[in-house]
């Protein structure tokens, strides 16, 4: 397969286009429907807007599944395109209408072509003249076949009957494709909510567990808490006890008690306080810097506003300028003209219609002048609009696979 190879639908490539039994992929029925016997690889490719790598694999992909077939190709090796090419040669299917066809239209040409369409629209008259050569061997073949006109009327009859069959096939395998593909986007629905019931609830065990978690560490906060003071009420049961027992030695005991429990209270409190004044620093700091990134945000702002006034500002000088230096110059010129015309009394009429001839010229070369721009505009905006399209078109394509994928 090259660039100057033609394809040709098959019978069950015109019947894959009459009926749309969706057994090829989008992008397949899209190369299948440009294919007309006439086009190469080249304007396919133009065609279909694809690369010609991503061609040669859809137009293998048909070869193989018997919906195109080699019409004229300059290689000798078929490349792996199956039973149905036919390499250098031309012959005729018994559904294949393309043959008879004419080439699709052309899109009118711009007046503004690339170095790279009239090398295209070269390579296109080079391949015309081989595409003459082959016709001319179609020709020669076709007289040849005459011979054989009697047992293709013969066939022609069992023709119509295999393709009334085919047709009522397809039907049957569309019904049972559209019958598939409604019952497996009730599965994927139903998956889908599945999925959204599984997460819904497992969004709910998480909230539970997190509360739960909460519960715990606040039951064992208690705990703790109900231990220290049954500790610290055993402590003090124990000194009154000791001080039953041993009266002289109760009031040092209490002293150094009561000395420990002040020192531990002095030290939780300067512990608290200090926890106290680092989480009010850091929300200082926090603050800070956010007020510190609100001015930075506003004073770029303020600089972006004060760059585009700036802009603006000499913009409309600089439009002011050429129309104030555009006025002067049209008012000189019209002071001169006045002047030129006083002193040429007798010359006045003859200058006054080179004045007009020459203000009308001026005119028509300002409207050309406009006109070509504006051609050109509408070039820039067609092509910018070609290009966005085609980008739309590569997008819904990977898309489209993606999904098939």
């Amino acid at each position: 397969m090259d660039n100057t190879t033609v394809f040709s639908k098959t019978g069950k490539g015109l019947l894959e286009v009459k009926n749309r039994s969706n057994r090829i992929s989008k992008e397949q029925y899209r190369v299948l429907s440009l294919i007309d016997g006439k086009a190469n690889l080249d304007e396919l490719a133009d065609r279909a807007r694809m690369n010609p790598t991503g061609l040669r694999t859809i137009l293998t992909q048909l070869t193989d599944g018997g919906y195109v077939k080699v019409l004229v190709s300059s290689t000798t090796d078929d490349v792996g395109l199956g039973t149905g090419a036919a390499t250098g040669s031309y012959y005729v299917d018994d559904l294949d209408f393309t043959a008879v066809l004419g080439p699709a239209g052309k899109p009118r040409a711009s007046i503004y072509q690339s170095t790279e369409t009239e090398r295209r629209q070269r390579e296109s008259a080079e391949r015309k003249a081989a595409e003459a050569a082959a016709t001319k061997r179609r020709e020669e073949e076709e007289r040849r076949k005459q011979a054989d006109a009697a047992r293709l009327e013969r066939e022609a009859a069992a023709g119509r009957q295999l393709r009334e069959e085919a047709e009522r096939k397809a039907r049957l395998a569309a019904q049972r494709e559209t019958q598939l593909e409604a019952e497996l986007r009730a599965r994927l629905d139903n998956d889908r909510k599945a999925k959204e019931a599984a997460a819904a609830k497992a969004r709910s065990e998480a909230d539970a567990k997190l509360k739960a978690d909460l519960d715990r560490q606040i039951r064992e906060a208690n705990l703790q808490k109900q231990r220290e003071e049954q500790r610290e009420a055993e402590a003090r049961k124990r000194q009154a006890e000791e001080e039953q027992i041993r009266r002289e030695a109760a009031l040092a005991a209490r002293r150094e008690a009561e000395d420990r429990a002040r020192q531990e209270a002095e030290a939780r409190r300067r512990k608290e306080e200090e926890q106290r004044l680092r989480r009010e620093a850091e929300e200082k700091a926090r603050i800070e810097a956010e007020a510190r990134r609100r001015q930075e945000e506003e004073a770029r702002k303020r600089k972006e506003e004060e760059e585009r006034l700036r802009l603006e500002a000499e913009e409309r000088a600089r439009v002011e300028a050429q129309a104030r230096q555009r006025r002067e110059e049209e008012e000189r010129l019209r002071q001169a003209a006045e002047e030129k015309a006083r002193r040429e009394a007798e010359a006045r009429q003859r200058k006054e219609e080179e004045e007009r001839l020459r203000r009308e010229e001026a005119e028509r070369l300002r409207r050309e002048a406009e006109e070509k721009a504006r051609i050109e505009a509408e070039e820039r905006r067609r092509r910018e609009e070609e290009a966005r399209k085609r980008k739309e078109e590569e997008e819904r394509l990977r898309r489209e696979a993606e999904e098939k994928a």
